[in-house]
């Protein structure tokens, strides 16, 4: 998602991601562009100069909203969102998306 440095999320618990578990680490996420209107966030052991399908850990739908005044600079949040983890994208016009939580 970064342009020079990957993005990356650290957790000292396992995560689930639409029902895949992501062990306990540090991870890089990723944007995957599908489609018009389709974007999914990856979840991958290799960041996307050396990614291969071999280094995806989990792979979810993330919600978009186009249309938004546009933002010159990519602005990446993470908040937790009743109980569960939800990380949010802003650039451009599009508003993306996906939500996360803890494995059990």
């Amino acid at each position: 998602m970064g342009a020079d440095v990957p993005t990356t999320i650290d957790s000292d618990s396992d995560l689930d991601f639409g029902g895949t578990r992501v062990a306990k680490g540090k991870h890089i996420l990723l944007a995957r562009f599908v489609e018009a209107g389709k974007w999914t966030l990856v979840v991958s052991s290799k960041d996307r100069s050396h990614y291969e399908p071999g280094a995806k850990l989990a792979e979810i739908p993330m919600e978009v909203e186009e249309g938004k005044d546009a933002v010159d600079a990519m602005n990446i949040q993470l908040s937790n969102k009743n109980g569960s983890g939800e990380i949010e994208i802003d650039w451009g016009t599009f508003r993306l998306t996906a939500t996360f939580s803890p494995a059990t």
